[in-house]
């Protein structure tokens, strides 16, 4: 339902619970966007794990390079997101990338072909302090650096303002020392999208930089931390809102029983808007994470944000919360659900949100080489006052659904067809109908 890049999290094998304390922070920059290309990442969100694996290896030295290239025609019946006068409008699309990783590339590898002995899904994005301090020590592997760059040309065949030429960039680097590691984290966005909750598309630039690090204490007690900072524009909308938010969490967490873990998190930081409409923010959260087997696991946080306005609004309290479970019923068939409750602190008209969403999905293998996936997801949207002449709090409520089939034709080449459905229900309601067609080449 989200671009996440975090937050659409599957995080397998294993998922840390002080991990968990970054969903409400990184699903929040996801949301910004507002559901944009909720096809596109159903039908594409593994690619990083099967580059891996089944790629022809090109290194030089320390470094493995694996090279991408991918193709798609997309059929649009609503560009302008209009419920009175839909565009239509056919997409060519062309998009090449490039993953790098350096250092211990052999231990990356271990980790995706043991999470692959259980088709799961697994990203060596998420390999950082927080995760690493699940795992035993013994089986942490020495430092190393992840890069991935992708970019996308989109051309509207009728509506050519429409076009543009997409950039995003993501960089991890992991210092494993005794017992503590260290993780610096880099992620860079110059992208057109379509912006639900303003009803547009525009030009999205995002850059969000993060300093992780990890303490074990002992095998039962871990510390962690996150201090970031990321920001928002919106260059060519006026009518849209940007912010710079700076924000430092601390967690602490312990291993109760085999398969359960607890942890307390406590965070801060300021959402810098404009002059005399800044907030502040301090939250204080649970962390769970209940892990039955490889095949069944629950991952959540919850508590309770207090957020104060420069610009007069009073003071509010707010719950927020992330939930993910995953769960294997039958052999080869994968069930996975997600909820969210998150603040978005401006976007529009001087005016944030509250978003509350919930989503399923399901996949299934049906052969080595063909699977069928699909999700179902509802958003409500409820709007806030930042600043004391808001005069009208608009709610917005939103259903998705995406099919995708997937075959893959030899082992470099994957083949996708998806179906995307979006609608708005409340003053401006409008559908809207994505079909795609794609192709992936992998090294």
């Amino acid at each position: 339902m989200k671009n996440n890049k975090y937050t659409s999290a599957h995080c397998n094998p294993a998922l840390v619970l002080l991990a968990l304390a970054n969903i409400y922070a990184t699903t929040a920059s996801a949301a910004m966007l507002g559901t944009t290309n909720a096809m596109s990442n159903l039908a594409t969100n593994q690619q990083s794990a099967t580059f891996l694996i089944k790629s022809l290896r090109l290194t030089y030295g320390n470094f493995d390079f694996h090279p991408r290239l991918s193709t798609a025609i997309v059929y649009n019946d609503n560009i302008n997101l209009s419920g009175q006068h839909p565009q239509r409008d056919e997409i060519s699309q062309v998009s090449p990338g490039l993953q790098i990783m350096g250092g211990d590339t052999h231990s990356l590898r271990t980790y995706i072909q043991e999470s692959r002995l259980y088709n799961q899904f697994f990203d060596v994005g998420q390999i950082n302090p927080l995760w690493l301090m699940a795992q035993p020590v013994e089986k942490w592997p020495d430092k190393f650096l992840f890069l991935d760059y992708t970019a996308v040309w989109n051309n509207y065949m009728h509506y050519s303002a429409n076009d543009s030429l997409d950039h995003r960039l993501n960089a991890l680097a992991v210092w494993p020392m005794a017992k503590l590691v260290l993780a610096f984290r880099q992620e860079f966005v110059d992208a057109k999208e379509d912006i639900f909750v303003a009803n547009t598309r525009t030009e999205v630039q995002h850059i969000e930089t993060a300093l992780d690090a990890g303490y074990v204490i002992n095998d039962d007690l871990n510390l962690g931390s996150t201090w970031g900072r990321q920001s928002y524009a919106y260059p060519n909308a006026s009518s849209l809102t940007g912010y710079t938010e700076w924000k430092g969490l601390v967690s602490v967490n312990r291993n109760c029983f085999d398969t359960i873990r607890l942890g307390l998190e406590v965070a801060g930081g300021e959402d810098e808007i404009t002059s005399g409409r800044n907030q502040q923010f301090v939250q204080t959260g649970i962390l769970v994470r209940y892990k039955c087997s490889e095949l069944f696991s629950i991952d959540g946080s919850a508590g309770l944000e207090y957020r104060q306005f420069d610009s007069g609004v009073p003071n509010a309290y707010n719950p927020y919360a992330a939930l993910n479970v995953r769960y294997q019923p039958w052999d080869r068939l994968y069930v996975s659900a997600d909820l969210v409750r998150q603040t978005i602190p401006d976007l529009l008209n001087n005016l944030g949100y509250y978003e509350n969403s919930i989503s399923l999905a399901l996949n299934k293998e049906i052969t080595d080489r063909f699977t069928l996936s699909t999700k179902v997801g509802y958003e409500h949207d409820e709007s806030y006052s930042t600043d004391s002449s808001a005069s009208s709090l608009p709610v917005n409520d939103y259903v998705n659904l995406g099919l995708v089939a997937e075959y893959k034709l030899e082992q470099r080449v994957t083949l996708q067809a998806a179906y995307s459905y979006y609608t708005l229900t409340d003053n401006t309601s409008w559908e809207r109908n994505t079909i795609m067609l794609k192709m992936l080449l992998h090294f």
